[in-house]
């Protein structure tokens, strides 16, 4: 049966058994990670643009990374959370400079 779950569902599955086991479950941020691996290039992106939305100010911070309209910014097009191609949910009309 867990031959056929995908990836998300082998990650939750995975969290509940460890859970059942008493082991605590870490969840960290953006900032965290990049900060346990500060080479990476793409967890600096992460983190960067987590900052740039106000952190942890907002429960749906991720909405906020993947909707930004800052296209003036060098990481847009990298940034994560992006809604897949051909969705409605992309709107760039907006050209706001980045502070």
């Amino acid at each position: 049966m867990s031959d056929k779950l995908n990836p998300l569902q082998k990650a939750r599955q995975k969290q509940q058994a460890m859970r059942d086991a008493g082991i605590a479950v870490v969840v960290l941020t953006p900032l965290e990670k990049h900060f346990r691996a500060p080479t990476s290039l793409r967890l600096a992106i992460n983190a960067k643009c987590y900052d740039c939305v106000g952190q942890d100010g907002d429960a749906n911070w991720r909405r906020q990374v993947g909707t930004c309209v800052v296209v003036k910014c060098p990481l847009h097009s990298l940034r994560p959370f992006q809604p897949k191609a051909g969705t409605d949910e992309e709107d760039t009309s907006g050209d706001v400079d980045h502070e």
